[in-house]
């Protein structure tokens, strides 16, 4: 479940306004959960003030990028996406529990502030 520092909370709303759950409001200008979490982290990862954290999640595992570093470019990303290819042309070698382990942490979701907070600011909706 979200916890959120009313020390450190400002009321700033980012996080109520990125919780796509509808979790979080304000009270008393400060961010309150209402029980409806999925433990999404994108509140953790927009909150500028480190205010949000979720328990379950190993926050050693948050990373910090600057803009630069959480930058994409659309154009690269499209292109990327359109020229990717697999490889079909297996080894019959055994895959080490290492490789399979560093394969299953490349595809587990984390949190980064930086993109987060990026991609937040801008608006999907049409």
């Amino acid at each position: 479940m979200v916890e959120i520092n009313r020390n450190a909370c400002t009321g700033c709303g980012q996080c109520m306004s990125d919780c796509i759950a509808n979790n979080l409001f304000l009270r008393e200008g400060k961010a309150e959960v209402s029980g409806n979490c999925i433990l999404c982290g994108h509140c953790v990862a927009v909150c500028p003030l480190n205010a949000v954290s979720i328990p379950e999640y190993d926050m050693g595992d948050v990373e910090e990028l600057s803009q630069e570093q959480a930058g994409l470019d659309s154009d690269r990303l499209l292109k990327a996406i359109k020229y990717r290819r697999s490889v079909r042309r297996f080894k019959q070698k055994p895959v080490s529990s290492g490789d399979l382990d560093m394969l299953l942490q490349a595809g587990r979701p984390r949190i980064c502030r930086t993109a987060a907070l990026s991609l937040s600011r801008r608006s999907w909706k049409s």
